[in-house]
């Protein structure tokens, strides 16, 4: 699993390059005795919106407990609300479909501590949804993308 984040639309000559962020799970071992996240970062000098390896400038470790949820997870009633609070990454798709009886969601707040998704981030029939500000945790550009469908206005 490997994202990043920066603005790959952002320089405006070849002289310039945008710094990204990649991150990735880091095992437990040597550097982290529970295993935790690797974060690499450098300057995109070919701009082609990824860090390649050549371009790493800098590597930092932040150890602890890395819940990593295989396949796709579905935020639609309060137990999934709260598991996903203690979640880090998901390797597939994240599916917040929450405007039921039980969860009628006016932000995201709750995904504040998640990190990585590893497909697509689908926020669908959320009619009171008002902001997504809980996703602002996320440093990716997702392997996949967004679709928002049925979002209701601020």
């Amino acid at each position: 699993m490997v994202l990043f984040c920066g603005d790959i639309n952002s320089p405006s000559s070849s002289d310039e390059s945008v710094t990204l962020t990649r991150i990735s799970g880091e095992p437990a071992g040597e550097r982290c005795d529970e295993g935790g996240r690797k974060v690499e970062s450098g300057s995109d000098l070919n701009n082609n919106g990824r860090l390649d390896d050549s371009e790493i400038i800098d590597t930092e470790y932040e150890c602890g407990a890395w819940k990593v949820w295989d396949g796709d997870f579905t935020v639609s009633d309060m137990a999934s609300v709260q598991e996903i609070t203690e979640i880090t990454e998901i390797t597939g798709d994240l599916f917040v479909q929450a405007d039921t009886a039980e969860v009628l969601l006016e932000d995201l707040d709750f995904l504040n501590a998640f990190v990585i998704v590893g497909g697509n981030l689908r926020l669908l029939h959320n009619h009171n949804l008002k902001n997504v500000n809980g996703l602002s945790s996320l440093s990716s550009n997702f392997n996949g993308g967004f679709l928002f469908h049925k979002v209701g206005t601020a």
